[in-house]
Formats: C-alpha cells, structure tokens, sequence
C-alpha cells in the first residue's frame, strides 16, 4: 500500500483465513458512527469476527509504524452538515484506489430529518459520480432497526470485499426478507 496517498493501513489477507476482518468507519463527532458501531458488533457473540475501528479523518493517526489492517471502509456524511460534503471529497480523495473496487461504501446518515438537511442529496450524487459507482446507504442510525439492517448491510458487503463466504442459512434467507426499513442503496426519490 502506497503511503503517498495519505492512507495509513492496508488491506487484511482475511480471505480465507480464520483471522478477523476489520473494517474503518470514517466520521466526524455527531455523523452517527458509534451508533453504527454498536450495531456492527454483536456482544453476545463468543467469537470476535469483525473488528471496527473509527476515526474522524483520513489518514488515520498512527500511534506507530505499523499499518492498520483493514478490509473495507465506509465513510460516514452527516447530510444535516454543510461541512460533510466538502469532508467527504476530500477524504474520498485520500482513499488508494483499490478500495474504490468493491472496499468502500458511503453511508448518508440523518436520511430522516429532511427539513435539516445541509444540501440536496443530488449534490450529493454529483460528488460521488466523480469518483464512480460507490455504494451509497441512505439512514437514520438513531432509529435501532436502520441502524441494525444496515449493520447486516455492511456486513455482507464485507464479507463480499473480503472473500469470505457466507453459508445460506434460515436466518440469511430471513434477513434477506426485511424491507419495511427506509435502508437503501438505491437513490432515494423526493
């Protein structure tokens, strides 16, 4: 991983092996991440699958040299602050290329207080065009049940990124079946 571009972790060799994937949530204070976070991680699991790291800024800082693993990253935009926008394009550009196929997602958080919005979500769409066809999620994480389907969300995603299957199981298929949140990747009408 090339550390001209500002990055200061690399991608994990998780496929295919029992270590943990890692992903990075990327935030600023109030974009929703740890309540994103806590959904990501299920306490009541024995084994520790999944490894969220967040931080507000690219690069992260490094207490050292060694590079911080990590096999997906999702960048959080606060659409009720008109900073975010111009945060997001520039943390977009600081991510290495290979994340941008199939390793990075943008989560719009605060979907639902459209009164508040900062900027229209079609400025928005022409910042990322800029960048290529990027998974976009639109959701409230103060809401339990967006923030958890949207955890099951990027979780898959993950696990996509990473090489790492997962066996088709009743649960699978239930979750599959959950539509009467307002989680999409799809571009939202108004």
């Amino acid at each position: 991983m090339s550390q001209e571009a500002g990055f200061g972790f690399n991608p994990s060799e998780a496929a295919g092996s029992n270590l943990p994937l890692h992903l990075l949530l990327v935030g600023k204070q109030g974009s929703g991440k740890r309540a994103l976070a806590q959904h990501l991680i299920d306490p009541r699991s024995p084994k520790h699958d999944l490894v969220v790291h967040t931080c507000s800024d690219l690069p992260t800082p490094l207490p050292t040299n060694q590079p911080l693993h990590v096999d997906f990253v999702v960048l959080l935009v606060n659409l009720t602050d008109l900073a975010a926008l111009g945060d997001l394009k520039r943390q977009l550009l600081l991510v290495p290329p290979e994340y941008f196929l199939g390793r990075l997602s943008i989560l719009a958080t605060f979907f639902d207080r459209k009164s508040q919005h900062a900027f229209e979500l079609v400025d928005l769409e022409v910042t990322l065009d800029e960048f290529g066809e990027l998974p976009i999620f639109y959701v409230n994480t103060q809401d339990a049940l967006e923030a958890r389907h949207c955890a099951q969300l990027l979780q898959r995603a993950l696990q996509r990124a990473s090489g790492v299957a997962t066996p088709l199981t009743p649960s699978v298929f239930n979750t599959l079946d959950v539509n009467e949140v307002t989680v999409t990747s799809a571009r939202p009408t108004m």
